[in-house]
């Protein structure tokens, strides 16, 4: 089901850290405008991509240069972070039998060069790391982005698709299916 609500400007609680704020969210099964709809509504004008690869075989509007357009259009910058933030890197030295490794891509010189970059953009604006999963839980936004924002003093506040805040990966878990992860 496509998220064609449309969301008023919300009031946000007060942080629940003294360091600045980033925001996570996943495009999902939205289009374009929905998508565009869910990062007005929080005041996101600054999008940093951390796919692997900016390219979605289902989701068009989501590929590289359309979406670069799109943001254009709709006065969000746009910043691709992938190379080093991407959880699906295919050189040898981030995976171990073939597959992506957490740790290697967390030790890996050009995560750290890129986060720092991540962290310095979004001190400029209201900013928003995105990839293609609706639910931080599971994904690179959760497993390793999210850890090592808030390691760094960050806030990270994980926009839901249907448009809710949840301020912690359990947070989002309980948005989700209604019961807090006993993971979390």
């Amino acid at each position: 089901m496509r998220n064609r609500l449309l969301f008023a400007p919300m009031a946000l609680p007060e942080r629940t850290t003294g360091g600045p704020t980033i925001w996570s969210v996943g495009y999902a099964a939205d289009e374009a405008p929905g998508f565009l709809r869910r990062l007005a509504a929080h005041g996101i004008v600054q999008i940093a991509d951390i796919r692997t690869n900016a390219w979605s075989r289902y989701q068009t509007d989501f590929r590289r240069g359309t979406i670069e357009r799109l943001f254009s259009d709709a006065g969000v910058a746009y910043r691709f972070f992938g190379e080093g933030l991407g959880g699906k890197p295919d050189d040898e030295e981030r995976l171990t039998d073939g597959r992506p490794d957490d740790g290697k891509i967390l030790d890996d010189p050009r995560f750290e060069a890129e986060l720092t970059a991540l962290i310095q953009w979004a001190q400029e604006a209201p900013t928003a790391f995105m990839c293609g999963c609706g639910w931080p839980q599971g994904c690179h936004r959760g497993r390793l982005l999210t850890p090592a924002l808030e390691a760094r003093g960050l806030l990270v506040r994980h926009i839901t698709p249907d448009g809710r805040v949840a301020d912690s990966l359990a947070g989002a878990e309980l948005l989700r299916t209604g019961q807090a992860s006993l993971f979390d």
